[in-house]
């Protein structure tokens, strides 16, 4: 009878070691669906997981730009988009025009611009300054233009038909350093337009005519043009808004990171000043800024007769647009 009862138990199994055998297969399939969900089991019950956003390195400002504007880390990381990496060059009968780097959005663009001259021309004689037996360097190229679209070297002749941008604002250039070692100077090209031109696919820069002068005589010219095209992929966000006196539109102004314009038309100003100071920023946290006194170039137009008045303002360093609360202008305030 017992061995009859110790076979049937035989048969059953042994129960501890059965439940040793299930405890060891709870362990190994928990540690492994541990291992499974450890990437996304890594916050509190409830809480939904999302995967850590992309961040594209932002492009290092030229120094040139970072010289001359002097800008807030937090702007220049705000303002990554608004950078592009161009580096072409165009290369005539010894002069060099290189195209570094652009910076800038849909109505205003700069330029970082080295030109490398040919042995016989001493950049050192650039300054009058250090001006030696009446020679001078013309490094201003007397040709500087900007057009819309692609233009060849070859086609430079037919310019005239094609579209210069900006066509209304400001064109400016300016040295912004000399290179000894390899006979070359760097320049600060500046286009701000009134209205958003540079939303384009492509530009061409023109530029060339430079001469070499004693006592205002030209010793040597240099009349060859460069022509140097590029696909535009400045982006950074402008605000552009209609000024409203009731259901009637008496004006327009656009804002960028790096430019002001602003315009009034049939306005009640007899006094071009007078319009001027009117234009004013209120930031967010209640301060006013004032862009006429903070700026590093202007131009506008004013009619008395009419009161049509137009200002355009350059920065003296990038702004954060998502900081103004209001625009003033011309007794106008125009939400943000």
């Amino acid at each position: 009878m017992q061995t009859n009862e110790r076979r049937t138990a035989d048969k059953r199994g042994n129960p501890m070691k059965k439940n040793k055998c299930r405890l060891i297969l709870s362990v190994v399939a928990l540690l492994l669906l541990s291992l499974l969900c450890l990437p996304a089991c890594t916050t509190s019950p409830g809480t939904e997981t999302t995967a850590p956003p992309i961040t594209t390195p932002s492009i290092e400002w030229d120094p040139i730009f970072v010289n001359e504007f002097n800008p807030d880390p937090n702007i220049m990381s705000k303002l990554s988009g608004s950078v592009q990496d161009i580096n072409l060059k165009s290369s005539v009968n010894g002069i060099t025009v290189h195209i570094k780097q652009t910076l800038g959005d849909a109505k205003t663009l700069y330029i970082a611009l080295d030109i490398l001259f040919p042995d016989d021309v001493d950049v050192g004689l650039i300054s009058n300054d250090n001006k030696q037996d009446g020679v001078t360097v013309s490094t201003l190229p007397e040709t500087l233009r900007l057009f819309e679209g692609k233009i060849a070297y070859d086609d430079t002749d037919a310019r005239p038909s094609h579209k210069k941008i900006p066509d209304t604002g400001s064109t400016k250039i300016e040295t912004r350093g000399i290179d000894l070692k390899n006979n070359s100077v760097s320049f600060l090209l500046s286009f701000n337009s009134n209205y958003k031109c540079f939303d384009v696919e492509e530009v061409t820069l023109l530029v060339g005519n430079f001469n070499l002068k004693q006592d205002s005589a030209e010793v040597k010219t240099y009349p060859d043009l460069h022509t140097i095209s590029w696909r535009v992929e400045n982006k950074t966000p402008i605000i552009e808004k209609k000024i409203r006196d009731g259901d009637q539109i008496v004006g327009t102004f656009l804002l960028s990171p790096f430019s002001f314009t602003g315009t009034l038309y049939l306005s009640d100003y007899k006094i071009a000043n007078a319009f001027h100071h009117s234009i004013r920023f209120v930031l967010k946290d209640g301060r006013i800024f004032q862009p006429e006194t903070a700026l590093t170039g202007k131009s506008g137009g004013f009619s008395p007769s009419t009161g049509n008045a137009t200002r355009s303002y350059l920065f003296t360093q990038p702004i954060d647009i998502d900081n103004i609360k209001e625009v003033h202008i011309g007794g106008f305030r125009i939400k943000i």
